[in-house]
């Protein structure tokens, strides 16, 4: 039928002006279009996922919700609700769609991989290594970014030979992923005993890749284990750069070094 005929027009449409990244023209075209009775909820769908693309996650939500309310729930409006909470931190409920996500298909490796960052994020680690080992792998070209999120997951939860393990078995299929993993790697060697691999990871990383704040943190954290008081607090400050969530907005002056007599100085948790 010719309303049949305009609804995928639109659709084909919005498709190709997202293929080619002109997000802002799809967005308008689709904010024109989706809401018209004979458009698919597809259209509706597309439009969320583009909102959430350029980061205006709340339209994102809205349009998705309307989704939900005008039909049952399907995997791909779950997990982009999901993506859409994960990335304003609103970890329950991201957590919730991305279960309701994974209700649909067990296996997926996108919303496990999701299940397990949000996990990570809740300081979960024992959930996050549980839905990467989940995943399904090809045992000749598995995914590069799911055996680094795996090798991650196994030394925050203690398991660092079966991290070292992950990490050069990654590292023997992809060299280049050699960057990715040796902050990992350091930690594994560092807590397993391997002072010098540790210590030649530490310095190599700094070296390659100088002024990087996670690998001058790794230094600082070695040369501190090591009692090397003076550089190692040096090197510690690149924590607020490596870690961001550290600096907590108190609504408070920063300690200039006065006198605290009848005074109280809070003291963050990380010192």
């Amino acid at each position: 039928s010719p309303e049949t005929v305009t609804s995928l027009f639109s659709m084909e449409l919005a498709k190709e002006l997202t293929n080619k990244q002109a997000y802002q023209e799809a967005i308008d075209y689709l904010e024109e279009h989706a809401f018209d009775h004979d458009v698919p909820q597809e259209a509706r769908y597309l439009l969320g996922k583009l909102y959430r693309h350029i980061g205006e996650l709340d339209q994102a939500e809205l349009i998705l919700q309307q989704c939900i309310e005008d039909e049952d729930f399907d995997a791909a409006t779950a997990l982009e609700l999901a993506e859409i909470h994960f990335a304003k931190h609103a970890l329950d409920t991201a957590d919730f769609y991305a279960k309701k996500a994974l209700s649909f298909d067990a296996l997926d490796n996108k919303v496990l991989v999701l299940l397990a960052e949000i996990a990570h994020e809740a300081q979960r680690y024992a959930d996050s290594l549980s839905y990467l080992e989940k995943c399904a792998l090809d045992e000749n070209a598995p995914d590069e970014k799911i055996l680094t999120r795996l090798a991650n997951a196994q030394l925050y939860s203690g398991q660092y030979e079966q991290s070292l393990e992950t990490a050069e078995r990654l590292i023997n299929l992809s060299p280049g992923a050699e960057d990715g993993l040796a902050f990992c790697m350091y930690c594994s060697n560092l807590y397993l005993g391997n002072i010098d691999e540790a210590r030649r990871l530490a310095e190599n990383g700094v070296r390659r890749h100088p002024g990087d704040p996670g690998f001058m943190l790794g230094r600082g954290m070695f040369r501190l284990l090591t009692h090397d008081f003076a550089n190692g607090w040096d090197d510690y400050r690149y924590r607020l750069q490596a870690d961001p969530r550290l600096i907590r907005p108190f609504p408070f002056q920063e300690w200039q070094g006065e006198p605290l007599r009848d005074k109280v100085i809070l003291v963050a948790a990380e010192q």
